[in-house]
């Protein structure tokens, strides 16, 4: 009898310094994943040489390799690997993530028995403070558009309101998506390109009245930024990047113009 899995660790991955990221989770995975499931490494347009490593890796620790021939973006990628995903719950995992213990173990069993359309969790700064705790909105100053940001960003790790399970929009660096809910309404909008996919998935699960949890009690590291760079200088190496961010902003508050922001403020519904 085959068994499948009862998760599915969809990893999308670009360039060398993703796939030395992705060596280094893999390993992790290897003795921090115990129930049934599977990996899929998602390498969006890598150069060749790139590609063939990530491709041996991936034979290495049992993983599933695909390789996209160009530079989709985030959320082509995630699509590509949900479309082969076997596993019930399908956790779409950054490479710059590092989850503590059996994090993924216990974020796919708590989407599996509470039925939630999608769930996030904790994620930390090597320095243990928090980096993520769920995703609220920020309006823009003069009538913008706004952005959103992460809750208790930079706090202690262990603040009590951080470490509780509550409804929150999160994020999709580490998400958990239940597969009833992909079958509900699609896979990731790819019309976003750079950014926003997480949050607009959020929102359309909201929309059809399944539930969003943030589960405070399970944890990872998130080594922000370590892909694209976390900071001016290394982010102007790349300006492409910085402009397909600002379109999917864009596209994204044009997609979703009428809807009431403020719900998802700090301090509404929490």
């Amino acid at each position: 009898m085959i068994q499948l899995p009862l998760y599915s660790v969809v990893i999308p991955t670009y360039g060398e310094k993703g796939a030395k990221l992705v060596e280094n989770l893999l390993q992790t995975l290897s003795y921090s994943c115990r129930l049934p499931h599977e990996i899929i490494v998602v390498d969006d347009g890598s150069p060749e040489e790139v590609a063939s490593r990530l491709d041996g890796l991936c034979r290495t620790h049992g993983a599933i390799h695909l390789h996209n021939a160009e530079n989709k973006g985030f959320g082509a990628a995630c699509n590509a690997g949900i479309s082969v995903a076997n596993g019930h719950i399908i956790i779409l995992h950054n490479n710059d993530v590092i989850p503590i213990n059996d994090a993924l173990d216990h974020l796919a069993d708590f989407a599996m028995f509470t039925g939630v359309g999608i769930t996030g969790c904790k994620l930390l700064y090597p320095d243990n403070r928090i980096q993520h705790a769920g995703v609220y909105y920020q309006p823009g100053a003069k009538g913008g558009p706004g952005w959103f940001d992460h809750i208790l960003r930079f706090e202690d790790r262990y603040l009590p309101d951080a470490c509780r399970i509550t409804p929150r929009l999160v994020t999709g660096a580490l998400m958990a998506i239940n597969g009833n809910l992909i079958n509900g309404i699609g896979m990731l909008d790819t019309r976003f390109g750079m950014a926003c996919e997480d949050i607009d998935l959020c929102l359309r699960s909201f929309e059809i009245g399944s539930a969003i949890a943030y589960n405070g009690r399970i944890e990872a590291y998130h080594l922000e930024g370590a892909t694209r760079g976390n900071t001016p200088e290394l982010k102007a190496l790349h300006p492409e990047w910085t402009q397909a961010e600002e379109q999917s902003f864009l596209r994204f508050f044009e997609k979703w113009q009428g809807l009431n922001f403020s719900q998802f403020s700090l301090g509404a519904g929490r």
